[in-house]
């Protein structure tokens, strides 16, 4: 797969991640490891699935084109 999908996914992981901690970190008295502690994997793949439908179509074009350019439509609008 393309660094730059894979990239862009990662990017947006992480924000859908360490963004809630610092949250509950900073309005409560908890710590990190409090946090990490109480996350489960559902929440994990909750934010995959949301970071995965924030990478563009055009994103991950990209890299079909790439490999297979015929089934690639890049058509974009009037």
């Amino acid at each position: 797969m393309d660094q730059r999908v894979i990239a862009t996914f990662t990017a947006y992981y992480l924000c859908h991640t360490f963004i809630p901690m610092v949250t509950v970190v900073d309005r409560s008295d908890k710590t990190t490891n409090d946090y990490w502690h109480s996350s489960d994997i559902l929440k994990s793949i909750n934010n995959m699935k949301v970071a995965w439908e924030e990478v563009s179509t055009k994103c991950s074009n990209r890299v079909w084109t790439k490999l297979l350019p015929e089934f690639i439509h890049d058509f974009t609008g009037y």
